[in-house]
């Protein structure tokens, strides 16, 4: 039997969450919402939802199993996925995707056709590694990872702000094939975590903004491939021709042997918008020179504004009034943001491929 004819995977759908009627489900509503009210009165509701969850779900005889809950978010217009909350059970099970960390979604994934009814489900990791190396193919990051943690089954839900895919509710066990074979009832406690998922991802300010997805979603195609930086000024020439009515000279330099998953367009647009906002709308700089390199576990866009043949720096006081509103925009992008005198650096988490196909998420 071949790779594509194994079903790796199981879609449930179900319109829930109904009013529940079992008294487990009546009870973990309930926890449910205690938990939410004592969240909303802390000092710093942002903190700690995924432990909240897990914690939750685990009293529930139904999902006591449970050992692992995260939420992650879509970054911008792209296919890639950062982890917003992530907890797994104490020293049990190791936390190989943690906060922070991200990957690309492979595009042949159905991850991002979910429809708003569907439950993913994977009933052993076990399973589908052994069908990409039987296909000869790499397997995918995210399922090597939970199989390292010792991770075997789980069950994903996507997370829908506005209509549109925002983010992924993901529940994983020990064991195989803890979440086979639930009923459309069965499943209700997790339709109502996820409910109250899509609201955290809201509250916790992770979603890209309106001008993201009106401006520039509606202009690019954001697919992901191997860095070339011949590509990467491309990109950015009509990144910043959109940006300005007279776009600068557009100059890129690379670090040797850079091999990483990356998105023009995304990267592009991002150097655009910041720039927009340092140095407006109407007044472009004449040259714009970006630098891309290793930092440390990162990848660090740097980014130079050059008049004549001198570096314009910038004042201290400029850069930390600079560095609050721009951080947002660079967040959106799925960028960190630094500010320095010489300029200012974009950095994302160092994403690269393993085998000669992509199969990174």
């Amino acid at each position: 039997m071949s790779h594509r004819d194994k079903p790796i995977y199981t879609l449930l759908s179900s319109q829930g969450p109904a009013t529940p009627t079992d008294p487990s489900d009546l009870n973990f509503q309930s926890q449910l919402a205690f938990e939410l009210e004592r969240r909303k009165l802390a000092s710093d509701s942002s903190e700690g939802f995924a432990k909240m969850a897990l914690g939750i779900l685990k009293a529930h005889p139904r999902f006591s199993q449970t050992s692992r809950v995260c939420v992650a978010r879509v970054v911008g217009q792209m296919r890639r996925l950062e982890v917003v909350d992530s907890v797994c059970e104490g020293s049990r099970v190791a936390n190989t995707m943690p906060k922070g960390y991200a990957c690309f979604i492979s595009n042949a994934s159905t991850l991002l056709n979910l429809e708003a009814t569907h439950q993913r489900l994977f009933s052993d990791s076990s399973h589908i590694l052994e069908s990409f190396k039987e296909a000869g193919k790499p397997s995918q990051r995210s399922i090597r990872r939970l199989h390292t943690a010792g991770l075997r089954s789980g069950l994903c839900l996507p997370l829908r702000v506005s209509g549109r895919i925002a983010g992924f509710l993901f529940v994983n066990a020990s064991a195989a094939g803890v979440f086979d074979g639930l009923s459309i009832e069965q499943v209700q406690p997790i339709l109502l975590l996820r409910r109250v998922s899509e609201s955290y991802l809201l509250e916790s300010a992770s979603l890209p903004d309106a001008a993201y997805r009106s401006h520039f979603g509606a202009q690019v195609s954001l697919s992901h491939g191997l860095y070339d930086a011949h590509s990467f000024k491309l990109a950015l020439a009509s990144a910043f021709s959109t940006a300005f009515h007279i776009p600068p000279d557009v100059r890129v330099s690379s670090e040797a042997d850079l091999r990483f998953l990356h998105s023009d367009d995304n990267s592009a647009y991002a150097v655009a918008r910041l720039v927009q906002g340092v140095w407006g709308i109407s007044h472009p700089p004449a040259r714009i020179g970006v630098r891309v390199s290793r930092w440390g576990q990162a990848l660090r866009f740097a980014v130079e504004s050059i008049s004549g043949d001198e570096p314009v720096a910038f004042e201290s006081g400029q850069a930390v009034a600079l560095s609050h509103p721009l951080a947002g925009v660079a967040s959106m992008f799925g960028f960190g943001l630094s500010i320095t005198a010489s300029g200012f650096a974009l950095d994302m988490d160092y994403d690269e491929p393993e085998g000669p196909v992509d199969y990174s998420c």
